[in-house]
């Protein structure tokens, strides 16, 4: 057998998706891990899939936490001994050992940064951080991820880490707040680009819906949670989006996840409060049983409810803001694999020789093209070939009616694996990333792995890709089944990469390092790494996403890489399509576009623009031409202070000094 080597790396048709034959099917509906989450019935849960799953056959199994993620001894201690009252006096008296603080990395590599800290770990548990997500915006990444280190005597099974500095480096946040509910991992961000409130979806711990926490300090705190799936029960693999495009539905939160319980299938829910509330209750039904929600929004507010089922990929499509669906269209035929298929990978530990399986997925991953429209879908599965799994992408350049032929993403000449792809667009829509697993670096034994990227770029239907490349600079021995908290054959269900003006970021567990004290066993960590597209903005002053109390009339703009300052114009710069009228260039990187008099008087969100091309890094005509760029800022006046006097509004600094009102100091009385 052979892989796809004869599909090109270039596609510009829509046609229906025909891989091969249909060898995996779902039964009765239910879709559950292989080795991991069972069918779940209402409130108890057996596991049926294989009984060493939970350790304890036939007996019930969580009814909150994730099932697939923690074994049923830990759940069940936690929940037969956690006592909510007494824990968070401890947290309080600094009695549970905390993870928070700055990141340092004993042994640094030369681009990948770590992520996490690793205060709880063992030399025989809780030292799992795997499953990653992330956002992005300005200077800030905000990283999540499991982690079993935060379980130690608690209802938490997710951790945080932040970096303020592009992602040169992080500072482990710790835990989510102590609720009564708890999260249990599987953490999936949204972020509202308008007001700036990022969500964090995580499962429950012991409770069996999906907990979403909400941060309006750019990811430094959280709030307590709310339910994001009311009505719901035993949640797992739900995906969450926010609608950031401007007109009708901005601002919309949609979250999609599957219901184990009674309702037996796949429910959407949204927020159109920013994230306060949730509904309807117990959710819109996308389709009965299945796995492998993944949501994404479209830039004409169209919703798109993706799943995988069995030997298909799936989608639902909504254009009255997830109220109701049309019906299901085939994305993609011919997966091949397991229960939820799974491709049979298996890995030889560091200290075990012998090779034991671990779990993988065919689950979709999306991302919809912000200027187009255009919709990406990335999945992996077993093609005709002597490995297991290969990576494949589809694309519909009409709104999801039809889809094109598949192409294989990866493009090694091996028999080795890749596995658990995801997928971004550019902020300007001109590239494509796709980011995954591979052990094309091992021939030999097919055993260590790399996180690999592929870059295309993108013309209309057309998308050509250029040369995979490594984005982890060591390679990672698998390690899965010897931290006593986890499953035994888990090693991380998904990862995920989002894009920023310039830039592709990308988080994913790496197994690199190895665990002090743990007799042979690798550390499970989450590393990451920063992907450049060419020239583009960096970032600006006052940043996208900011608020100001005074319009500027001067604007920083720091780019990606040195550029040609013969090929900048003061116009190249613009705020709500007004050009400056001045520009200083500062450094190499830096430049200062000014204006005579505030180029904007209202309150409410105005747009800061370079177009593409308009600056570049050589001769105008040969140099690398700029990305284009658009970012947004909120002019806000201070709230009125009461008292006599005229109120002077504050200087160009925004900021209100004592002199710049002239009020008197009247005591008040009733």
């Amino acid at each position: 057998m052979r892989k796809f080597s004869g599909l090109s790396t270039v596609y510009t048709r829509s046609t229906v998706l025909v891989i091969g034959v249909l060898l995996c099917t779902v039964a009765f509906g239910i879709v559950a891990w292989n080795i991991g989450s069972a069918a779940e019935k209402g409130e108890l849960a057996e596991a049926k899939s294989d009984k060493t799953s939970t350790g304890k056959g036939d007996e019930p199994k969580p009814r909150g936490a994730n099932p697939g993620l923690i074994n049923y001894e830990t759940w069940k201690h936690v929940m037969d001994t956690f006592n909510l009252e007494e824990y968070s006096a401890r947290e309080e008296r600094g009695e549970i050992p905390s993870q928070a603080g700055p990141v340092i990395d004993e042994s640094p590599s030369a681009t990948d940064v770590l992520v996490n800290n690793n205060a709880g770990a063992t030399g025989t548990g809780n030292f799992t951080q795997s499953e990653t997500d992330l956002v992005a915006f300005g200077n800030t990444v905000v990283a999540s991820f499991n982690d079993s280190g935060s379980n130690v005597g608690a209802n938490k099974f997710t951790g945080f880490s932040r970096s303020t500095d592009g992602g040169a480096t992080f500072t482990d946040g710790g835990t989510l707040p102590t609720n009564a509910g708890g999260d249990a991992g599987d953490p999936v961000f949204a972020r509202n680009d308008t007001t700036g409130r990022i969500f964090l979806s995580t499962l429950g711990f012991n409770v069996p819906t999906i907990q979403v926490f909400r941060s309006d300090d750019n990811g430094a705190t959280w709030s307590a949670p709310v339910v994001g799936t009311p009505g719901g029960a035993s949640e797992d693999k739900q995906w969450m989006v926010v609608d950031n495009f401007a007109g009708a539905g901005n601002g919309n939160v949609y979250l999609m996840s599957r219901n184990f319980g009674a309702g037996n299938g796949i429910f959407m829910y949204r927020s159109t409060d920013n994230g306060l509330t949730f509904g309807p209750n117990g959710g819109v039904n996308i389709v009965a049983g299945q796995q492998g929600a993944f949501v994404a929004v479209g830039p004409d507010h169209a919703v798109y409810a993706f799943w995988f089922n069995g030997s298909t990929l799936q989608m639902r499509k909504s254009t009255d803001q997830a109220l109701t669906f049309a019906a299901a269209v085939t994305v993609a035929t011919g997966l091949v694999g397991g229960t939820n298929g799974d491709h049979g990978l298996t890995g030889s530990r560091q200290g075990l020789p012998a090779f034991s399986g671990f779990r993988s997925s065919g689950f979709p991953h999306v991302a919809i093209n912000p200027v187009s429209g255009n919709i990406y879908v990335t999945w992996a599965t077993d093609a005709p070939g002597a490995d297991k799994c290969d990576v494949f992408l589809t694309q519909s350049t009409n709104g999801g009616t039809t889809w094109s032929a598949a192409t294989r993403v990866n493009d090694d000449a091996t028999t080795t694996d890749q596995w658990m792809p995801t997928i971004a667009v550019s902020t300007d829509g001109s590239r494509l990333g796709i980011f995954y697993y591979s052990r094309q670096e091992d021939t030999a034994t097919n055993n260590l792995f790399k996180y690999y990227g592929r870059l295309g770029a993108i013309s209309g239907a057309t998308i050509t890709f250029q040369p995979s490349f490594a984005v982890s600079d060591v390679a990672s021995l698998p390690e899965f089944g010897r931290d006593s908290l986890i499953n035994s054959v888990y090693m991380g269900d998904y990862n995920h990469a989002v894009a920023t003006p310039g830039f592709f970021h990308v988080t994913w567990a790496d197994n690199r390092d190895d665990l002090a004290g743990g007799a042979g066993r690798k550390d499970p960590n989450v590393y990451y790494d920063k992907i450049p597209l060419g020239l583009a903005v960096a970032s600006t002053v006052p940043a996208s996403g900011s608020t100001v109390t005074s319009v500027p009339t001067s604007y920083v703009v720091n780019f990606t890489e040195p550029i040609n300052p013969a090929t900048v114009q003061a116009s190249d710069f613009t705020v709500d399509g007004i050009p400056a009228t001045g520009f200083t260039n500062n450094t190499s990187t830096q430049t200062t576009f000014t204006y005579g008099a505030p180029p904007v008087a209202t309150q409410g969100i105005h747009t800061m623009a370079m177009a593409a091309n308009s600056v570049q890094t050589g001769p105008m005509g040969a140099g690398d031409p700029i990305l284009a760029f658009s970012g947004t800022f909120n002019f806000q006046l201070p709230a009125p202070i009461l008292g006599r006097g005229p109120v002077v509004l504050p200087t160009g600094n925004g900021i209100i000094e004592p002199n710049e009102c002239n009020l008197m100091n009247i005591p008040i009385t009733n």
